[in-house]
């Protein structure tokens, strides 16, 4: 059973923070037996990793109650069938849960060498058989919270990207996409799983058990099988998979809201979420003309033999870059927006020189 705390600890320093946690868990245990790691809240006792702070209240992630709402039903069942570290102590803008064992990242794109496909294939199958009810009334809070969006919700179905983390803002409401042409189409496919969200070398460590455990669930969600692994053996994320004779695609960080840089240049105009914006409106496709670039793209990918296995291989937004746009100047011009803009760093695509 995990212990409450009244205190809050956004804003507070490193060492606040390791008071709060020493006098709620570790009290029978000098203070200056501890530390914490400023970077991330990993709290030692004698050297040895005890505990992980994650202070929400602080975090785009968190701004919104039906984020928060997300993140606890589906930390909660994950926890429940031991997919995610034990909770400790929780207040009201943090949470503490065990620490879960150490890191299997080699960088920030690359598993170490010792963590081997079949390791990683076992983990992700052990997050896509997580009970899934949690979701539903949530669903059905989404669709009910604004008149206007209330139809278009109703007839997506559950394996629309209106319901898919970060294609959308679907907890806030602020934006929310549909698009037919980047919806699953086999029945495998469209099977509804829970899945981690943001499935990365750091965010996955070995358990004290040997088996891995992933950490970090900000973007867990539950949505259909076309938001597949996203990695392979000394590879890095993978955007596009191809399950059996089926080509899928998602395009998480690429059409999501919640960066500086990446909504004002999606939607070509200033957005109050960004710390800059575009000059005007004539600097970049805006939204629904990007949507309607990418399904084209998707479209001549999903003809071609040779495109699909190239995106296997390495993954679709590489391709569409490395490929300028598949002909499309207006795609490849706002790629090379992003590109500058830092925003395709998450693809392996760094700022040109």
């Amino acid at each position: 059973m995990a212990l409450s705390s009244d205190v809050k600890l956004v804003g507070v320093t490193a060492e606040r923070i390791l008071q709060t946690v020493h006098a709620a868990l570790y009290a029978s245990v000098p203070l200056d037996s501890m530390a914490i790691k400023e970077s991330s809240y990993l709290v030692s006792q004698a050297g040895t990793a005890v505990a992980m702070l994650k202070v929400t209240g602080g975090s785009i992630l968190h701004t919104h109650p039906a984020t928060g709402k997300r993140i606890t039903a589906a930390t909660g069942v994950l926890r429940e069938v031991n997919n995610a570290p034990a909770m400790l102590l929780s207040g009201p803008d943090f949470y503490a849960e065990a620490a879960a064992g150490t890191s299997v990242m080699k960088d920030f794109f690359h598993f170490k060498d010792d963590c081997t496909a079949a390791e990683i294939a076992t983990l992700l199958a052990r997050f896509h058989s997580t009970p899934t009810a949690w979701f539903a009334p949530l669903r059905d809070e989404y669709v009910e919270r604004d008149a206007g969006l209330a139809p278009i919700l109703r007839a997506a179905p559950l394996h629309s990207p209106c319901w898919h983390l970060p294609w959308s803002g679907i907890d806030t409401g602020n934006v929310v996409m549909t698009c037919e042409a980047f919806y699953a189409v086999s029945e495998a496919t469209k099977r509804l799983v829970v899945i981690h969200g943001d499935f990365k070398p750091d965010n996955v460590l070995w358990g004290a058990d040997g088996k891995l455990i992933a950490i970090d669930y900000d973007l867990c969600q539950h949505l259909s099988l076309c938001e597949r692994l996203r990695e392979r053996a000394g590879g890095g994320p993978r955007l596009y998979a191809r399950l059996r004779d089926e080509t899928l695609v998602t395009f998480p960080g690429l059409l999501a809201n919640i960066y500086d840089k990446e909504v004002p240049l999606l939607r070509g105009e200033p957005h109050p979420t960004a710390k800059t914006t575009a000059a005007s409106a004539d600097d970049s496709p805006t939204a629904l003309e990007i949507v309607d670039l990418l399904a084209a793209a998707v479209a001549q990918v999903r003809a071609d033999a040779a495109l699909v296995d190239c995106c296997v291989n390495d993954g679709l937004v590489l391709t569409l870059f490395a490929r300028e746009g598949l002909g499309s100047p207006l795609l490849f011009g706002w790629l090379q927006q992003m590109q500058t803009n830092n925003m395709l760093r998450l693809f392996g695509i760094a700022p040109a020189e």
